[in-house]
């Protein structure tokens, strides 16, 4: 994983690769993050809140078939999304010593083998990556259709023995098809949030010592 000592100052082209990474590939995702970074889950909330107190006024027992849809995501979203950020942060790794190649070429000349390496390593970086999203992906699908086995399987139960009537039930599938949609574009703006941060704390550490390394020259 790239990391710079401060006992070992980096090479002109080790930082001039860096700043050449952070220009092109990493400051635009972080920027285009903060414009929706606020609006976003202001929205979605306030989306879910209101959906989620009108299924509760209709049947408060039968809101724990929906919440139960909710809550094993909320254990393993993090977790999941923790190993994506580990391999987030090891592409930029690489995508910064690729730039570096990229520079040190120019100037000296390098041959192409340390590159096409990079290259498969950024190639297998990004399909662990998908792996994991794809992967959550399909647990959110699988809870979210479970929730609906269990408002069927409640709710049927409760028109059964007459605590509530069938137009619930169909109120409450509505509503779940409802809360998804928020809830998925909130889970995405976590994801986003939590790969925007590893990304700023890795070009903020880049200008901490870009800056000290010009200090000193």
């Amino acid at each position: 994983m790239f990391c710079i000592r401060a006992e070992t100052p980096p090479s002109e082209s080790m930082l001039e690769g860096v700043e050449l990474s952070i220009v092109l590939a990493e400051a635009e995702p972080v920027g285009g993050f903060v414009g929706t970074s606020i609006s976003e889950p202001l929205l979605q909330i306030g989306i879910l809140v209101t959906v989620c107190s009108y299924l509760i006024y209709l049947q408060p027992l039968m809101m724990l078939a929906v919440a139960a849809t909710l809550a094993p995501q909320i254990a393993f979203v993090p977790m999941m999304q923790a190993a994506i950020n580990r391999r987030v942060e090891a592409k930029v790794a690489i995508m910064r010593d690729v730039s570096e190649g990229m520079v040190h070429a120019i100037e000296g000349g390098q041959d192409e083998d340390p590159q096409t390496s990079h290259m498969g390593a950024i190639f297998f970086a990004n399909m662990e990556i998908y792996r994991y999203k794809y992967a959550m992906n399909f647990l959110m699908n699988l809870m979210a259709q479970l929730g609906y086995v269990g408002i069927f399987v409640l709710g049927g139960y409760y028109v059964v023995t007459g605590k509530t009537e069938i137009g619930t039930v169909v109120a409450f599938v509505s509503g779940l098809a409802k809360i998804i949609d928020p809830w998925g574009a909130i889970v995405d703006w976590y994801r986003d949030l939590r790969v925007t941060q590893v990304k700023f704390r890795l070009i903020r550490d880049a200008a901490k010592f870009g800056g000290a390394g010009n200090h000193e020259i």
